[in-house]
């Protein structure tokens, strides 16, 4: 929720509320534990309950069979996948890495979004199979559902086919999140979606400076689009309506910079050679720079092209910067971070969708700020604009809590956008802050927001144990303490008593501390098994004299613990692997075998080189070790 708070949750009425439902113990799902600090979290369980997700005979509330019972109450579907993505966003840990992701959420989500999008394949042209291809990527999100979805018979007006290519791109988001399929399939999703309001798109190399005195030109990648449509996609929508968000310049971070906010095709030579008149006869001329914050209309472009000046073009209408975003997503979830060739095409992507019209406001808040939060990823690794990155970021934090634009104006696209909540966005500003040396900064920052875990890496990043110890200790001796955060506090107590004496296997506390957070939590935090499981397979190697009975007796320790945690929730990748090693060890070569596939199947979809395929190589190694060990030579 952004905005300041709404009337109907003041402090006396969520204290009234309280009383009849458990926000904290609401939310928690597949053992992954929610931000306690969420800004109305009664509002996810208020929606929860108004789609039926209620508790059925015999089921726990929580799990997706129980979820799914209720599919025949009439609930809106795309609704119901909504709810289940701001769900899972609202998880402590959850990211596009693949941590914390709740696994009857995920299956909810994208049976949800299938199910509504196979009602209008009509709307797709059946050209090279494409429509055969989706219409089987959808049904096989939810096959159960797949052969009774009554098909819509709506006339394929303007208005419904801008909704469809929205839903499309909404869903393009989620797949990305949850890496669900290829990134060709998502890619061409996307296109699709395009084609469906006759919107494409295409990357393009053209000649330019980026530099203010630069006199030679090189080639810069641009986005070059094409509608039928003209300028005016949103033809309810006037363009001196809209959202007024404050965009960073270079220059004003340092009045000598010459770095420009966008590519610009003539240098400054040839733009003193253009003659006077030119400019006053009523004829734009061609060198004017791209500013992120304003552009030409183009209302006088050419139908189904863009302008003459490529580096000039018109600006795009909402559900046309949704299509670019959606694609920024794909770029961000399914490559390495540092990928340069990456970072250069997200670039461009958020350069075209920031082009404004001449107002200067943005018709789509959500849309425009996710653009602006995309071009932060970019500028991290850039030195001259790594600055403007950091406080750009601040700044799209701060803005959660601004009075205007009005709820009405934030709303509109915010489920299809992807655009992170605020508790997301406020951690990776501190781990920024962190990568750039500012621990202590950091510390400050994660403390203010009760993210204890974090506050405490950082205490430890800069060698002061003593305090944090004393801060762990401050936390749960707090009347306040909610019981996810003693869980998290006891496993990082756990955590500094496992790294005091790693190579004397002197870990009785660090294992007395893990235990405690499981058993607080009633069986349900899956992180203290997983990190018993790592300490047990430490444990087995690390111990000085230890005898062979001992190590026999830790690894099955740690087996029984990564096998606890993944029955909460099987969408763990790195406890798939750390219990293919741990039977690897105990010769359970089969199951191994069995561990690493399920490792694997998390990351058959991301490219090679990604951060989340750094095992890959070692998984397979592994496999192999384990077949020749069984003597099983047959193709996986």
């Amino acid at each position: 929720m952004t905005g300041p708070a709404p009337a109907a949750f003041d402090d006396e009425t969520r204290t009234t509320f309280s009383k009849f439902c458990n926000a904290e113990e609401g939310l928690e799902i597949d053992g992954e534990q929610p931000y306690d600090r969420l800004s109305f979290p009664e509002t996810l369980v208020i929606a929860r309950k108004l789609l039926g997700w209620a508790e059925a005979p015999n089921q726990d509330p929580s799990s997706a069979s129980s979820i799914m019972a209720h599919h025949e109450n009439g609930a809106p579907l795309i609704l119901r996948a909504r709810c289940a993505f701001a769900w899972q966003r609202s998880l402590f840990d959850a990211s596009e890495t693949g941590t914390s992701h709740a696994h009857s959420l995920r299956r909810v989500t994208l049976a949800s979004y299938s199910e509504f999008l196979l009602k209008f394949l009509h709307l797709i042209e059946d050209s090279s199979g494409k429509r055969s291809r989706i219409q089987s990527l959808l049904e096989k999100q939810c096959p159960e559902k797949a052969h009774s979805v009554k098909r819509c018979e709506r006339k394929p007006t303007a208005a419904l086919k801008k909704g469809v290519t929205q839903v499309f791109c909404e869903l393009c988001t989620v797949l990305c999140w949850y890496q669900a399929v290829e990134e060709p399939v998502v890619v061409e999703l996307i296109e699709v979606a395009g084609k469906i309001s006759d919107f494409t798109y295409s990357f393009d190399g053209i000649e330019g400076i980026r530099r203010k005195f630069q006199t030679k030109k090189t080639a810069q990648l641009v986005v070059r689009t094409n509608r039928d449509n003209g300028c005016a996609e949103e033809s309810g929508v006037e363009q001196t309506s809209g959202c007024q968000i404050k965009a960073i310049q270079l220059n004003e971070l340092n009045p000598d910079n010459d770095i420009l906010e966008a590519p610009k095709k003539q240098t400054l030579k040839e733009e003193e050679a253009v003659s006077s008149p030119a400019q006053t006869s009523g004829v734009d001329s061609p060198t004017t720079a791209v500013n992120n914050n304003s552009s030409n209309s183009g209302s006088g472009s050419p139908k189904g092209t863009e302008e003459d000046n490529e580096f000039a073009p018109s600006p795009l209408g909402p559900t046309e910067q949704l299509v670019l975003l959606a694609h920024c997503h794909v770029f961000w979830c399914y490559h390495t971070k540092r990928d340069p060739l990456m970072l250069e095409q997200l670039a461009a992507l958020c350069a075209r969708i920031l082009i404004l019209p001449e107002s200067g406001l943005s018709l789509a808040y959500t849309v425009y700020s996710a653009a602006l939060w995309f071009r932060c990823k970019h500028e991290y690794y850039r030195s001259h604009t790594k600055e403007r990155a950091c406080l750009q970021l601040q700044t799209l934090v701060e803005q959660f809590v601004d009075e205007n634009p009005i709820a009405q104006a934030r709303s509109f696209l915010a489920s299809h956008s992807g655009y992170p909540p605020r508790h997301m966005l406020q951690k990776e500003f501190g781990h920024r802050m962190m990568q750039y040396g500012m621990v202590m900064t950091a510390f400050k920052h994660f403390e203010s927001l009760e993210m204890w875990p974090e506050a405490v890496d950082c205490l430890m990043a800069a060698d002061r144990r003593t305090e944090a110890l004393k801060l762990i200790d401050k936390c749960l001796n707090s009347t306040k303490c909610a019981i996810a955060v003693q869980c998290r506090m006891y496993c990082a107590l756990g955590d500094l008593a496992a790294d005091e004496n790693p190579n004397d296997g002197l870990t009785e506390k660090a294992e007395f501390y893990y235990e405690k957070a499981w058993e607080i939590s009633k069986h349900r935090f899956g992180k203290a098994q997983k990190l018993l499981g790592w300490l047990y397979f430490k444990r087995a190697f690390s111990a000085r004299n230890a005898t062979q009975e001992e190590i026999q007796s830790n690894l099955h320790k740690a087996a029984s613990s990564f096998e606890k945690s993944l029955a909460l929730n099987p969408c763990n990748p790195s406890i798939c692997f750390s219990l293919g090693c741990v039977h690897m060890r105990l010769e359970n070569f089969e199951k191994a075998l069995n561990a690493f596939k399920k490792h694997l199947d998390f990351f058959v979809h991301t490219a090679e080189g990604t951060d989340q395929n750094d095992r890959r190589y070692e998984v397979h190694a592994n496999m192999a070790a384990c077949l020749v060990a069984c003597y099983f030579f047959f193709i996986l």
